[in-house]
């Protein structure tokens, strides 16, 4: 995930599409939006939340398809059933 967010950012940088100052503020703009996905996925690790948190980590690559076929058929079900609301959002 930091990888994705540090390239991101690259990107932008290496463009300075606009001049310095737009670009400073998209990526001031880039890492606020991303700090917020990063918070909403690492933030409140409890059992309570673990389905929800695992749908987010499967949906942002954090949680691979080999870790996620460790999980039960019953956990798989409510992992994409999460997701598909997720995405539908």
């Amino acid at each position: 995930m930091s990888n994705r967010i540090i390239e991101k950012l690259n990107t932008l940088i290496e463009s300075r599409e606009g001049g310095s100052h737009k670009t400073y503020l998209r990526l001031w703009e880039t890492m606020r939006a991303e700090d917020k996905i990063v918070a909403a996925l690492f933030d409140d690790l409890s059992r309570s939340s673990a389905i929800i948190t695992l749908a987010g980590w499967k949906t942002h690559g954090i949680l691979s398809d080999d870790d996620f076929n460790d999980f039960t058929e019953d956990t798989q079900n409510r992992i994409n059933t999460l997701m598909e609301i997720m995405q539908s959002e």
